[in-house]
């Protein structure tokens, strides 16, 4: 029994009490699980030396209840907080984050520092001025077809927003560094759009009040690089004293910007949005939240059992604010999916059925038209296609996850 071991060792753990809630984890690999209050300090027990046996006599004496120390041992083990190999324990003490330096910190701080949000503001309020000045520098759909091929337009695009996207993510990945948060990055996918996505879970263990910078980092890197193209527009347009095909990319791309910081506002889909509307709701996982809440209200529409859902060995039961949470959330899912649907019905599908229309007419074309169309076609595929396979790769992952606990 795991009960009856001697005493385990930790790796060094950081803890965060927030409400009636603690968050626990490694700040040097960004694992984090949030325990209820005297989870933690049962935890804390085995920290400090106590056996699982010892530390169950204490907990029963302390709380008046029983503990299932087998289940709550190996979930420790599972979320990876116990050292695998014998060693000197962890510090009673719990350190902090700033015990845990990670690399770029002081990159991220001086990116966010206060010279620095001028410097961004300046670009901004530049960008401003410039299309107040020239209507023409405001980023337009026309902008986007700066040369007559189709697939010039679409390769420039997507090459040269790559880059910008990355940027986005790695304004994430600076704020998370510059509170003392671990950090990755990941590819992964939403509906039938490949995305990149930072990895933030040690901000769990960071003040609500300083959650909010590395969340809306991204949008506020793409609202300075769709500046800083504008200014280098009208830039180019004041030194070449023409509208050259330079200051159209430009544009072009400030263009292409604005549906990556739309997306963001879709939060439905767990954007930054969605994680910032969380933070400001002083929820958990209010998505799973409302997820809970809608089968509980379908169940009760057809006089069905409510489904249980589904929840983890020794993991809290969800907290109150995370269900008064998932109420306000519940129809912002509905409504986001719904409005997804009429787009895709009444605007995306006839216009890529008419695009792929025009494309295939271009196959039967001559010369370089039809190279165009099938260029075109074959990037306008690929991405459902990469989509679908990193889908199919988590589910395979999630499958072999749930076989090998």
């Amino acid at each position: 029994m795991l009960a009856d071991r001697n005493s385990l060792f930790f790796h060094d753990l950081a803890f965060h009490a927030d409400g009636d809630e603690v968050a626990v984890g490694r700040p040097e690999t960004g694992s984090f699980a949030i325990f209820p209050a005297d989870g933690a300090e049962l935890l804390r027990r085995l920290m400090e030396g106590s056996t699982p046996a010892s530390a169950a006599t204490w907990y029963q004496g302390t709380y008046g209840e029983a503990v299932n120390m087998d289940q709550f041992v190996a979930s420790l083990h599972e979320l990876g907080l116990v050292r695998t190999s014998a060693g000197a324990p962890s510090p009673s003490r719990s350190p902090s984050l700033t015990e845990h330096p990670v690399r770029w910190q002081r990159l991220g701080r001086a990116v966010f520092s206060v010279p620095a949000r001028l410097v961004w503001l300046g670009v901004l309020v530049t960008a401003v001025l410039g299309c107040v000045r020239n209507p023409q520098l405001v980023p337009a759909r026309h902008d986007v077809f700066f040369v007559r091929s189709l697939l010039v337009i679409e390769l420039t695009i997507v090459v040269a927003q790559i880059p910008l996207t990355l940027v986005h993510e790695l304004a994430h990945v600076l704020a998370g560094r510059r509170v003392g948060v671990w950090s990755r990055l990941r590819v992964g996918h939403r509906f039938t759009v490949v995305v990149f996505e930072t990895v933030l879970d040690g901000l769990v263990v960071v003040p609500r009040s300083k959650r909010y910078l590395p969340l809306a980092a991204g949008m506020l890197a793409d609202l300075a690089v769709m500046a800083g193209l504008v200014d280098a527009a009208w830039l180019l347009r004041t030194w070449q004293h023409r509208v050259s095909v330079a200051a159209l990319i430009c544009l072009a791309l400030a263009y292409t910007t604005i549906p990556r910081i739309a997306w963001q506002f879709f939060v439905f889909l767990r954007t930054d949005g969605y994680f910032l509307l969380q933070t400001a709701l002083r929820g958990d996982d209010i998505d799973a939240a409302a997820r809970d809440q809608l089968r509980a209200w379908w169940s009760r529409r057809l006089r069905r059992p409510a489904p249980a859902a589904p929840v983890r060995p020794a993991a809290p039961v969800r907290p109150a604010r995370d269900v008064r949470a998932g109420r306000i959330f519940a129809p912002l899912l509905v409504g986001g999916y719904a409005c997804v649907a009429v787009t895709m019905a009444a605007v995306v599908a006839p216009l890529m059925f008419r695009f792929i229309q025009l494309a295939i007419r271009g196959l039967w074309g001559g010369g370089s038209l039809r190279w165009d169309a099938a260029g075109v076609l074959l990037l306008n595929l690929a991405e459902p296609v990469a989509a679908r396979l990193l889908a199919r790769r988590d589910r395979r992952r999630s499958r072999y996850e749930r076989n090998s606990r």
